[in-house]
């Protein structure tokens, strides 16, 4: 029998009310860690360039996140009644796992197709858990103020970050051949070019991956702080507030805002214009925008069209989108990426492959490589494919269309206030995760005197703890104990609604703390809509059968996740580091990596690498090597078919064999080399090579054309890096030595076959 409960604590037991607690901390603590810790975009590539430590801490908080889900399920189920508040968000993730599963089958990359689902899926199971704790407006309030806190700690880093950019270009001004040599980078290089043009842009990006993530981040930090302060404004009268507490807890609000300022990120700083916009029209003209809410609606569905299909007849037109060099090359990933769709459709490339593919539609004239289109809807679409991208826009659509068309109703105040203790309590735990587990994340360098390791580590881990603590305490001052939700709801939408109008010109969306806070803003936004309702909960007495099923259920989710997503991983990525520190042992160590992980093909990359590199720099030409070689790579290809680099390291191998064997090596090697290029047509590289293969076989009419390529291919580089940078001296991607070579070839054969 289903009856719908009010207030769900009185359905519950001490012991399920305490749980609920403890999930709350630990999700509070996992947001923290995330945004305060820069987090590949993908875990498993951490372990190619050493970072270990980044892809197991990943792992293990997806994995946290995925147990906590299940033990609030489990217990809920298996207790007396099994009450559940309707999040819309339903639909949204049975359509979103079955398209992840379905494109996963037919992934290239298994293992980034797995990390990638887990890391994805993970966030949104936890906004799941927190819809149905956060069944006070009080938590709703503590969750917003331990999101504004740390947006406060994020300005604080990117404050920091701006000095020490300033630092770093006075030191390279002063001495460049100095810093250029510990950087490994030779003068007058395109590395060198590369390295000025990073130090010179001031990317401010406190604790993420670029500037576009930290703006992503400050927009939900922002408007958490907004709806908070502007609260306390709408109440003050009620609530008797203090002026003065009032100012120091609204400059803590601006404090935040100043963060998304300081990123200097053009797309975040528009896009939370454009929220602000919002925000401000609604608590100017909230009621009178109700009556006319359908034809808002319609209006904005009808602009969001008009403006796609502009940008696309101006991209097509103009071959670039209106502004400056950076949607110039927007409009080549996005190109790419319609390609790659449509080519893959319906299923996708597969989870976490885009960048592997890439390659495969990537312009010739594209300056670099990228792992994600810079554009959410074309990244999902190209990766989980066309169901994917609906069950993933559901998640969002639904719950918002929800929102939008509400009739709240006046509520009472809060009689579930969470007490200064329990608050006190969550921010020493949250401060304590901080203090202790961030310096395992991020071991301070074993060199250095006692003062610089100190120096350092009140920088590193003392510093963004005290800031978070100070920030709270700032942000809380004049709490009351009112809440309008009316106005919380519209702060948390235009949050959400910026973070995704950002996302259409970015990739920030899909870096883990912008990703895990987005659905916590997701979370809150729907369980204040809730209380705004008075929406009841569903309450069920689950049968025994019901029961055993969740557990069963359970157990084989937990299995799948550490038998396919982090055992294989950590246990690979273990022996592929000690490989690394121990070359004498490296081949055995590689060999037990590749086959602890059986859908990663690293360790035979890496393996085939060393006996190739031990091969030319043998003096006997030990042909068994290259045989270990060669079935390395072509291990490598069966488990990931699509990655060019390893058919042009198997070219290698069969051109190695030619040197001392027959010439039938030479037609294996242009095969391999035929089939990385089209792994990578536009790889002047590779046409190189193939061309040279071409001409050992006598095939002139082949180099020729492949020579030919190979000029286009850096002619049209060169071109674009003038028309991007015509203030800077141009640097051959391909090599000047090699381009000339490449010119006088094409003469000089061109010749013979006349």
């Amino acid at each position: 029998m289903t009856k719908p409960l009010i207030n769900n604590d009185l359905s519950k037991n001490k012991g399920q009310i305490v749980l609920e607690y403890i999930i709350f901390g630990l999700c509070l603590c996992v947001i923290a860690l995330r945004a305060t810790f820069t987090e590949a975009l993908n875990p498993h590539a951490a372990i190619r360039s050493g970072g270990l430590t980044n892809t197991v801490y990943s792992l293990v908080i997806s994995g946290v996140l995925i147990l906590l889900f299940l033990i609030w399920f489990w217990v809920n189920f298996s207790a007396g009644k099994f009450s559940y508040r309707r999040t819309n968000l339903e639909l949204g993730i049975y359509v979103f796992v079955i398209a992840s599963i379905l494109s996963g089958l037919a992934a290239a990359n298994k293992r980034l197709t797995i990390t990638n689902i887990v890391t994805l899926l993970a966030p949104i199971l936890m906004a799941f858990i927190l819809v149905q704790i956060l069944n006070s407006r009080s938590r709703i309030k503590l969750l917003l103020y331990v999101i504004a806190t740390l947006g406060i700690v994020s300005t604080y880093q990117c404050y920091e970050q701006f000095h020490w950019n300033r630092e770093q270009i006075k030191f390279y001004e002063q001495n460049p051949e100095a810093v250029l040599a510990s950087q490994g980078i030779s003068p007058n290089s395109l590395k060198q070019w590369q390295y000025e043009h990073r130090l010179y842009s001031k990317d401010i990006r406190g604790f993420f991956t670029t500037s576009n993530s930290a703006g992503s981040f400050a927009i939900l930090a922002s408007f958490a702080a907004m709806a908070l302060v502007l609260e306390k404004f709408k109440n003050r009268k009620d609530s008797h507030i203090n002026t003065g507490k009032l100012i120091i807890s609204s400059a803590a609000g601006v404090v935040v805002i100043f963060g998304l300022l300081l990123t200097k990120s053009k797309g975040a700083i528009t896009a939370g214009a454009i929220s602000a916009i919002m925000f401000v029209t609604y608590l100017c003209f909230g009621k009178q925008l109700k009556k006319y809410k359908k034809a808002i609606l319609i209006t904005c569905s009808l602009l969001a069209l008009f403006i796609t299909a502009a940008v696309i007849w101006f991209g097509s037109t103009y071959d670039k989108l209106p502004g400056g060099n950076s949607m110039l090359v927007r409009w080549q990933y996005w190109q790419a990426s319609a390609k790659m769709s449509a080519d893959s459709f319906p299923l996708g490339v597969g989870p976490g492959n885009f960048a592997t593919f890439y390659t495969h539609y990537k312009p010739s004239a594209a300056l670099e490589t990228v792992s994600d289109p810079h554009n959410f809807i074309l990244s999902l679409l190209s990766q989980y494919g066309i169901a994917g991208l609906l069950g993933f826009i559901a998640l969002f659509l639904l719950p918002l269309s929800k929102i939008v068309n509400t009739n709240f109703v006046t509520m009472e105040d809060d009689s579930r206030t969470i007490s200064l203790r329990t608050k006190i309590t969550l921010l020493i735990i949250i401060s304590a995760a901080l203090l202790f587990i961030r310096p395992i994340l991020m071991p301070m360098p074993a060199d250095g005197t006692s003062q610089q390791i100190a120096a350092a580590a009140l920088i590193l881990y003392i510093m963004p703890v005290f800031v978070f603590i100070a920030g709270f305490a700032l942000l809380i001052t004049a709490e009351n104990k009112t809440q309008n939700s009316a106005l919380t709801i519209a702060a948390l939408f235009c949050a959400v609604v910026g973070v995704l109008i950002h996302n259409l010109i970015d990739f920030a969306i899909f870096e883990p703390a912008v990703y895990t806070t987005l659905w916590a803003v997701m979370a809150c936004l729907i369980a204040a809509n809730h209380h705004a309702k008075s929406t009841p909960y569903i309450v069920k007495q689950p049968r025994f059968v019901s029961k055993l099923l969740v557990v069963l259920i359970s157990i084989a989710i937990v299995s799948a996740y550490l038998n396919y997503a982090f055992v294989p991983v950590v246990k690979a990525g273990i022996k592929i580091q000690d490989a690394m520190a121990k070359p004498e042992n490296a081949h055995q160590l590689l060999d037990a990596a590749a086959k602890d992980d059986p859908f990663d093909p690293t360790a035979l990359n890496i393996n085939g690498t060393i006996y190739l590199q031990q091969y030319r720099q043998s003096e006997d030409r030990n042909h068994s090597l290259l045989a270990k070689a060669k079935n390395c790579f072509k291990a490598a290809i069966v488990r990931n078919s699509a990655d060019y680099s390893y058919y042009e390291k198997l070219a290698d191998v069969y051109t190695r064999y030619n040197e001392t064997e027959e010439q039938d090596n030479l037609t294996e090697a242009f095969k391999y080399m035929s089939h990385a290029i089209r792994c990578y047509p536009n790889s002047a590289r590779l046409r190189i090579k193939s061309a040279q293969l071409s001409e050992k076989m006598n095939n002139t009419e082949i180099a020729v054309s492949q020579y030919r390529k190979a000029v286009k291919i850096e002619d049209d580089y060169r071109k674009q890096f003038k028309m991007l940078y015509p203030e800077h001296k141009v640097f051959s991607r391909l090599g000047q030595e090699k381009y000339d070579m490449a010119k006088q070839r094409i003469e000089k054969l061109s010749k013979e076959l006349k």
